[in-house]
């Protein structure tokens, strides 16, 4: 069974590349990208009466971009022209700059890596695993 899933790449930009108003515009595809300032907080339960959030300990996030916008049609059907790839169906919806539906997981990785190979930068799928 195809699960959908909302398409949202998370980049790995330096910032000599973005403004410093803290967006920037992928070139090849027009997607638009917003600084997320990093932080630290206290992850678990800090009560200790959950033991599958527990214990609780201090992360540290530094500084990312994401995606400002889901991926649309538009662009994830640059990507699958570009790589012989069959386009998704709208399911009658309509295309262009609707949330492109109807990916894999798999899908969503290939696309991420397609946009790193044009792009000569690093994107990926949003996780808790950065870096």
């Amino acid at each position: 069974m195809l699960r959908s899933i909302v398409l949202i790449i998370l980049l790995l930009l330096s910032t000599s590349q973005a403004n410093a108003i803290g967006v920037y515009t992928e070139p090849n595809t027009g997607m638009g990208f917003v600084r997320i300032r990093g932080g630290s907080f206290i992850m678990g339960d800090i009560t200790g009466r959950d033991k599958f959030a527990s214990p609780a300990h201090r992360v540290t996030v530094d500084d990312f971009w994401i995606g400002k916008y889901e991926v649309t049609f538009k662009q994830y059907d640059l990507f699958c022209a570009a790589t012989g790839r069959e386009k998704p169906s709208d399911v009658g919806w309509g295309r262009g700059r609707r949330p492109v539906i109807n990916v894999s997981w798999d899908d969503a990785v290939a696309f991420t890596r397609w946009l790193s190979q044009i792009s000569g930068e690093k994107y990926r799928l949003p996780s808790v695993l950065f870096g």
